[in-house]
């Protein structure tokens, strides 16, 4: 199974778009502590069902104890980012089947830069459809639902619905 490291900005939309679990039983789940943190604070609709997540076994939290070395124009890239979206980074760990999943528009473009394979949220329906997963119906029932609760721009929404098979194969299950 793939595993993905998953930022707090993806987290939210997904929860709220009924992905989660789809999420879950689909990639090996890994979340910095500060993500955890920032995704338990009293008043986050999804707290109760992320630490639930966490107590069984579905996510995997990493501590900064565990950042991997790293480049330092990496190290430099990424201390604009906040701390969620920056440990995230730093405890990637790339390998033939992990990769990083980011609404963040800085950590995506850092991303891009050193050749990290990330995904968004609005392209995780996208791949379920794919890998026949996910009904076309419920596909365009989810990315329709990420579209109005994300901040995507029509740019995002174009790539992401005109992802083809071959440009996703590497998040397939």
């Amino acid at each position: 199974m793939k595993t993905g490291y998953l930022d707090a900005s993806s987290a939210i939309l997904l929860y709220k778009a009924h992905l989660f679990p789809e999420l879950l039983d689909t990639y090996n789940m890994r979340m910095a502590e500060s993500v955890y943190d920032e995704l338990t604070c009293n008043g986050y609709p999804d707290s109760i069902y992320i630490k639930k997540c966490v107590v069984e076994n579905r996510i995997t939290l990493l501590s900064e104890s565990k950042f991997t070395p790293k480049p330092l124009q990496f190290r430099e890239d990424i201390n604009s980012l906040g701390k969620g979206e920056h440990d995230t980074l730093m405890l990637f760990q790339p390998d033939r089947s992990s990769f990083i999943i980011t609404d963040d528009g800085k950590a995506a473009r850092c991303c891009k830069k050193h050749d990290l394979p990330f995904l968004n949220a609005l392209l995780f329906p996208r791949v379920l459809y794919m890998a026949d997963r996910m009904t076309e119906e419920k596909y365009n029932q989810s990315f329709n639902m990420l579209i109005n609760i994300g901040r995507y721009s029509k740019n995002i929404i174009d790539i992401a619905f005109m992802s083809s098979l071959e440009e996703l194969q590497y998040f397939l299950p």
